[in-house]
């Protein structure tokens, strides 16, 4: 079992799954027997969840008026499909590693644990130091090179005291290798019952009332100091595995998720949407594994898969360049810009991964 991708956890030949006493099992369609082969629904929605993150930064990026046309398509056909990308990652994690008729051993997920440490501690630094390079005024050649130990200094101290910009995945992801030998022995003996409550327990205190909390200016006391992630890690295995929650309340309340957030986006309300996008990745995610959503397997998606850690790295570096260079395209409407710049960040950001997965040191990284 190797780590290469977001997601990241390859599958090994004894992934198949038994009937539970506890909690009915579905085995994953298409399970492949080679090692280092992939899931194919797990390979598709792996390459549409690394495209879905790029083009959240695009619209980022992008500068739109608040009453534009481009800013009613962007709230209606583009931001709330974009948004599931990072629970869908998680939930292909909590699929992978919670399985307990898998074998994950400790320390599996520690050198899976130094590993994302390692690519964290390297992009962090390398982000902070291009973000200091940016704002560096140098007369010449020479005065650059005077100023350089100071600026690698600062991007040091840059790294320690700040969150890496969208890094912060990274952290998360750590935080939920740490918990998983103690979530795999939870999915292991817990029945039916318990598992519904537990999950239904961890929705409500970290999903629902936040956003009560933050819509009506209230504040309910949960008695919980749980994130949300963890939910979402633990879903992941039970929506891919099990039919602990079945496929119609899972839609209904999907595409309620939805509706929910585009009329949030159209009033203007672009915080707290938590709640909306984990129900649509639920669905998302339950649409891929039950197999009733296919999409053919292609190079371009195998492609898209094998480099998505990378691209999720990198793509930012090749956003930033835009808007520092200030390059605009003023002669295309700005939904027709956005994925211009969608598709120069993801082949410049596939093109910058394939060259660092074969760089020897970075290499062992990326893959096992």
């Amino acid at each position: 079992m190797g780590v290469d991708q977001i997601g990241h956890e390859t599958e090994n030949n004894d992934d198949r799954v038994e009937e539970s006493s506890s909690i009915s099992v579905q085995p994953i369609p298409e399970l492949k027997g080679l090692a280092n082969q992939r899931i194919e629904w797990i390979v598709v929605l792996r390459a549409l969840a690394c495209m879905a993150v790029v083009m959240n930064h695009v619209i980022g990026c992008c500068i739109v008026s608040p009453n534009s046309v481009g800013s009613l398509l962007n709230k209606v056909f583009l931001y709330p499909f974009c948004l599931f990308a990072v629970p869908v990652f998680i939930m292909i994690s909590g699929c992978l590693l919670l399985n307990p008729k898998r074998e994950v051993s400790l320390k599996k997920i520690i050198s899976y644990m130094l590993r994302i440490m390692c690519l964290g501690a390297l992009f962090g630094f390398f982000y902070c130091l291009s973000s200091n390079l940016y704002t560096l005024n140098s007369k010449n050649f020479f005065d650059f090179i005077t100023k350089l130990p100071t600026v690698i200094f600062h991007s040091c101290k840059d790294l320690i005291l700040n969150d890496g910009s969208h890094l912060w995945y990274l952290v998360i992801l750590i935080g939920l290798y740490v918990v998983t030998p103690v979530l795999r022995i939870f999915v292991k003996h817990a029945d039916k019952k318990t598992s519904l409550f537990i999950l239904l327990l961890l929705f409500v205190t970290t999903c629902v009332i936040p956003t009560i909390n933050d819509y009506f200016d209230i504040y309910i006391f949960t008695f919980a100091n749980v994130d949300k992630f963890i939910f979402i890690y633990l879903v992941g295995y039970y929506l891919a595995y099990t039919d602990l929650i079945k496929d119609k309340y899972i839609y209904v309340c999907g595409i309620i998720g939805i509706v929910f957030f585009v009329i949030a986006c159209c009033f203007g309300v672009s915080d707290q949407l938590d709640m909306f996008m984990i129900l649509e990745a639920m669905m998302i995610f339950r649409m891929f594994s039950s197999g009733k959503l296919k999409i053919k397997n292609n190079k371009i998606i195998n492609c898209l898969s094998k480099y998505s850690l990378g691209i999720y790295l990198i793509h930012p570096f090749w956003l930033d360049l835009l808007l520092n260079l200030k390059i605009h395209i003023t002669i295309f409407p700005i939904f027709v810009v956005e994925f211009i710049f969608f598709f120069y960040a993801m082949i410049m950001s596939l093109l910058t991964s394939m060259i660092l997965y074969r760089l020897p040191l970075i290499k062992k990284l990326f893959v096992k």
